[in-house]
Formats: C-alpha cells, structure tokens, sequence
C-alpha cells in the first residue's frame, strides 16, 4: 500500500466498510458502541502515520460524499495536517434530520429545511484542530447541510473555507458519472 512518487508524495486510496442494512445518512455514530467506517478511515490514517517514509506531520485526508462524512468524524478523532471535503454528505455529523414532509426520494431537495442537531454538531466540530476545504456544487442537494455544516465550523472557531460551483451536481469534484449537468462549465461563484 502506497509508494513515494518522484515529487516525494505518498498517495493512499482506501475504502470502507458498507454502512449497515437499514442505515440512515443520518443515524449518529456513536464510537466505541460498534465499529463503524469511520475506524476504517482512523485505522488506514493510524497505518500510514506508522510507514517509514511518511512524515506523520504531514498527512492530509480527502473524502467525497459519504467519505466527506468519515473525513469530518475522523479529524475529530485523529490529527491530521489539512482535511477536504467534496460534496460531502455531512447528516450524521451534524445529527441533520430532514423536515417534515420532505420527500426522501428527491436528492435535489430532500434536505432543504433540514433540521440540524446543534448539540451534536458542537459536539463533533470541537476536536477538530486542522483546516478544512469544502467543495460544493449549486445543484447538489447536499449543498442544504453543507452551508449549516459551513457556518458552524466557522463560528466554533475552525479554519475553514468553502468554495461552491455553479453548475456542480453532487461529486463534481471528482469527474462525471453519469449525472445531469456534467457536462456544464463549472464556474466558482462564491466561498
């Protein structure tokens, strides 16, 4: 797993355990009841801190999605150097529940008016020591908790910056997939 690149970089790319049957996005985790994806992430980050040839000052994590997710649970469990995240799908970190008569079936709007869990969030967002980047696109529906996610980061104190994208659909930041709208310009409109 992993080897140094002539530019001195060592490139980990892991994956995780599948969430359990009837699961939710926005079940809490709770560490140390079960183990969970997010001990996948802080057990690979503990292995790659441990290599020879790593600096472990100098270790950086990058999830999208649900690995957005794991990325914000793991930094509140382990230090790393910097942290982004892209479209990340950030309901449990928060203990985000969608409102009440939203339809679960649309990614678009599921999550408008979510409602967020505001002790939970200070509760995650606490440990937290590095900075972070979110990346988010206007047309992904997780822009709905990943503004929230945004604002209490930087209340609570944290370095962090968020860059959305007109025309971004959910994990822009990592190439087309088969989502409407991949092929539109993106432009950076604001952070």
């Amino acid at each position: 797993m992993g080897e140094v690149s002539a530019e001195g970089y060592v490139l980990i790319v892991a994956d995780y355990r599948h969430i359990p049957p009837k699961h939710k996005l926005e079940t809490p985790l709770e560490p140390g009841v079960a183990i969970t994806y997010v001990d996948d992430g802080v057990a690979v980050v503990d292995h790659v801190r441990s290599l020879p040839y790593v600096d472990p000052a100098r270790i950086h994590v990058y999830g999208v999605s649900l690995g957005g997710n794991l990325v914000l649970h793991l930094i509140g469990r382990t230090q790393v150097r910097a942290a982004v995240l892209g479209a990340p799908a950030a309901a449990s970190f928060l203990g985000a529940v969608m409102a009440p008569g939203a339809d679960p079936s649309d990614s678009r709007t599921r999550w408008i008016g979510a409602r967020i869990d505001a002790g939970m969030a200070r509760q995650n967002i606490e440990p937290i020591r590095c900075p972070i980047l979110i990346l988010v696109g206007e047309a992904d529906g997780l822009i709905h908790i990943d503004r929230p996610l945004y604002f209490l980061l930087e209340k609570a104190g944290k370095t962090v910056r968020m860059e959305v994208y007109e025309n971004g659909y959910h994990d822009f930041c990592i190439g087309p997939q088969g989502h409407q709208g991949y092929h539109q310009p993106l432009t950076q409109v604001r952070h």
